[in-house]
């Protein structure tokens, strides 16, 4: 019993995480609050890659220490002795270990996913000036959401309760249900679209002359995006510098304009001009009636953060797009090269091992031959796992015969204790599916509102978005993958099999 291999495992997990988080997110200038939640809730889900492939495992041994006899042997100093033929997996931990693991996941993924990270949310987008304005616009705003939730929920509580006799238990069942509910439907829409976009996207990415076009098509819509979010930073800037001009130093809303300057690019506030009347005396009876009210400056707060975004988000994309289109049509051109050495019209970025091992030769085949054929050897094998996922969808509820590719597989390896081939198998398919179901995350976007932009410039409001629909994905693709395996009572209704420890933490 060896706990090296988990730790191992986890600690690869953690650096992997912190990697991907580093790729989108802004260390420096983020609030570090939203940055540990966010790290948390990709952490947690991501981890279930390593405890179910090992909670599996020791289900198997645990089903195999149930069904074989234990022999009793007598003969070592007239102690009986029970021997098992049932070999233990090599990632054998202590059982109390796993379900409070599990319980640790479950629950911190729900609690970030409804309740911790919309109240961050909220907060990250309010445009108040002060703590307690933002918290109280955080507590409101999500008030509102979920009064409607509660609305909706309590009414069907009352008819179950009046229907059926409801205790705490069943109560806890409801709630687990209903979230689960919600989760499948994400996870079924998700993977709808990446598990047809992963190999899709694989095999047009190889194709060279494709994949110029399309950068040609992206690059025309993006410098639509970027000149209209420059035009609205300027339009907001032009507003700022009229208020800026109407409230004087000594105006109670003076504050507030000094704190919403103190977010404009530096080169508008060194060209900001203080006019010498802003220190006359501040008098009520001269008041001016188009001063903006606080409620107003909120919103203009707001929208000048959103704008910067927007905009920086929006250049950046401009500039990476750009040189990866020059690199694109290097390789187009090289393509045809009889002298078989890489010609560049302007240099492009490498790795550090690219820049050391490769020359010329060298970096021509691995951009004009194995780059291409590699990207449609690996699109193919993810391809037929894709249809090998559908089918298996399709048909789990049919036990007998079994006709889910992945049960028929981790039968055969079960029947044998292979624990090896056991993780192996359940490791790469829930690998397989987390990875669908989160790139279809990472790479969908919803107008401004919600984009993981790579190289630092994605927003606090992303971040915490991709949290909360991340954590909730958490149990249903457990929960999914149980079932394409005939490992879940509830869904193949046999009696006789041991349940995995998520399933005991979870509904039992």
């Amino acid at each position: 019993m060896s706990a090296l291999p988990l730790v191992l495992e986890v600690s690869s997990l953690f650096i992997i995480v912190f990697i991907l988080l580093h790729r989108y997110a802004n260390f420096q200038q983020q609030n570090k609050l939203i940055l540990i939640a966010t790290f948390i809730s990709w952490y947690f889900s991501f981890m279930i890659v390593i405890l179910l492939p090992m909670d599996i495992s020791m289900t198997t041994y645990r089903q195999c220490l149930r069904d074989t006899p234990v022999i009793i042997d007598n003969q070592t100093d007239n102690q009986s002795i029970p021997i098992t033929k049932c070999k233990e997996p090599y990632s054998i931990i202590s059982p109390k270990y796993l379900p409070v693991l599990w319980r640790i996941i479950y629950w911190t993924s729900q609690a970030l996913t409804w309740l911790i990270l919309p109240f961050m949310q909220s907060f990250c987008q309010s445009g108040e000036f002060s703590l307690s304005g933002k918290i109280r616009g955080a507590l409101i705003s999500n008030a509102i959401y979920y009064g409607s939730y509660l609305a909706i929920f309590g009414l069907l509580l009352i008819y179950v309760a009046i229907e059926h006799n409801i205790d705490g238990p069943k109560l806890k069942v409801i709630g687990i249900t209903a979230s689960n509910t919600w989760g499948l439907f994400l996870l079924v829409l998700l993977l709808g679209y990446a598990l047809v976009a992963v190999p899709r996207s694989l095999w047009l990415k190889s194709n060279t002359s494709f994949r110029l076009k399309l950068l040609y098509f992206k690059l025309a819509k993006l410098h639509s995006e970027k000149c209209e979010a420059e035009e609205q930073l300027e339009d907001i800037l032009n507003e700022i510098r009229t208020i800026a001009e109407k409230i004087r130093y000594n105006h109670p809303y003076r504050s507030f304009v000094d704190i919403i300057v103190s977010k404009c690019p530096e080169s508008f506030r060194n060209g900001l001009r203080r006019n010498v009347e802003d220190y006359s005396d501040y008098n009520q009876s001269t008041y001016d009636r188009d001063i903006p009210s606080e409620k107003t400056l909120v919103k203009l707060h707001y929208a000048l953060i959103k704008s910067i975004q927007i905009k920086d988000r929006t250049s950046n994309e401009w500039y990476l797009m750009v040189e990866e289109a020059f690199q694109v049509e290097d390789i187009l051109l090289n393509e045809s090269n009889s002298n078989f050495k890489f010609m560049k019209t302007i240099p492009f970025r490498r790795n550090f091992l690219m820049d050391k091992i490769c020359n010329s030769t060298l970096e021509w085949f691995y951009y004009c031959i194995f780059l291409k054929y590699f990207m449609r050897f690996v699109s193919i094998l993810l391809t037929c796992l894709t249809i090998m996922v559908i089918w298996s969808e399709m048909t789990f509820f049919n036990k007998r015969p079994v006709l889910s590719l992945f049960a028929i597989f981790l039968n055969a390896s079960r029947t044998t204790y292979n624990y090896l081939s056991i993780e192996i198998i359940v490791f790469m398919t829930i690998t397989y599916l987390s990875f669908c179901a989160y790139f279809a995350i990472f790479k969908i976007r919803i107008f401004n509102y919600y984009y993981l932009a790579p190289n630092h410039h994605t927003s606090e409001n992303s971040l915490i978005f991709s949290g909360i629909q991340i954590c909730r994905l958490t149990s249903p693709l457990c929960y999914n993958f149980l079932g394409l395996v005939h490992l879940d009572s509830h869904i193949t209704k046999d009696d006789n099999i041991v349940e995995t420890q998520f399933t005991s933490v979870i509904f039992l």
